[in-house]
């Protein structure tokens, strides 16, 4: 992306106020009033982005549904219907009901960027091109050009997986409790669709919504973008609090590689689903779903 510092800016602004992060700056808040004052400052920059290229302008109407979502989902999980008609003790009924109210919220985004975009392709929603060669990734010892994002999603998703399931039994008290075996392979059903449903519909919240506006707009500024965005939700998940932030962002960060480099959401599908179907194996395996 050409350095447009005020374009920058706006950019860096918006994902803020529209991420968890401003949800921390505001902590004090009930969450609420916190999303209502989120609503509005988005609503705010989508009027000045007026003022900007019509991409900026694409990506704040992007952000600002995005917030609506956030706010839509908190009424909708704090009504008196969804906390009486769900058992929570269950953990078909506890995981189903909120992946489903993710799903719909990534079928309104969706939706959405199909009227703003007008073409799948013009924000990543499309398979892409998975047999792409990956860029050199040094930090992983990926050689540039030699190895097909096809291979390198299941090989990485398998082994980010490995690793996720050790840091979480690493970083959680009590997490041995009870294994239960006969439980995790009745539940292995549940597990698959959840994981697979899961994953496509946080690529969908978390990358195409982010990076999709900015889809001609260069690599590393969207990915760092999509990366905090995706990391600043993970501050109350496993491992919580900063750490939980970095290792999320630093996912997000890869994941988004993947997405740029074949144009499409299927290479990044895959790696999140091996992790999404991991952590739900060791929640099922440990019960620790309440």
């Amino acid at each position: 992306m050409k350095k447009n510092i005020p374009e920058l800016i706006f950019l860096s602004l918006t994902t803020f106020i529209t991420s968890y992060f401003f949800n921390l700056l505001l902590r004090p808040k009930s969450t609420e009033t916190i999303l209502l004052i989120k609503i509005f400052c988005v609503a705010a920059m989508v009027i000045i982005s007026l003022k900007f290229k019509r991409k900026i302008l694409k990506f704040s109407i992007t952000a600002l549904t995005l917030t609506f979502i956030q706010y839509i989902q908190y009424i909708t999980e704090n009504s008196y219907f969804w906390k009486h008609s769900i058992n929570f003790n269950r953990f078909n009924e506890n995981f189903g009901s909120q992946i489903i109210l993710k799903f719909l919220s990534s079928a309104v985004i969706i939706f959405v960027m199909l009227i703003i975009f007008r073409k799948p392709g013009n924000f990543y929603f499309t398979p892409g091109n998975i047999k792409t060669k990956a860029s050199e990734i040094k930090i992983f010892g990926i050689p540039d050009k030699k190895i097909s994002w096809l291979k390198l999603s299941v090989i990485s998703g398998i082994l980010i997986s490995a690793g996720t399931v050790l840091l979480t039994f690493l970083t959680v008290n009590n997490l041995f409790r009870t294994i239960r075996i006969s439980f995790f392979i009745k539940e292995i059903p549940f597990i698959l669709i959840f994981a697979i449903v899961n994953s496509f519909s946080e690529n969908i919240l978390f990358r195409n919504a982010i990076m999709g506006p900015l889809i001609n707009s260069g690599k590393s500024f969207p990915i760092i973008l999509s990366a905090l965005y995706f990391g600043s939700f993970h501050y109350n998940g496993v491992p919580s609090g900063i750490l939980g932030i970095i290792a999320a962002a630093f996912l997000g960060w890869y994941i988004s590689e993947s997405m740029y480099e074949t144009k499409g959401f299927l290479s990044s599908w895959i790696i999140h689903f091996f992790q999404d179907f991991a952590i739900f194996s060791v929640i099922v395996l440990t019960g620790n779903f309440y």
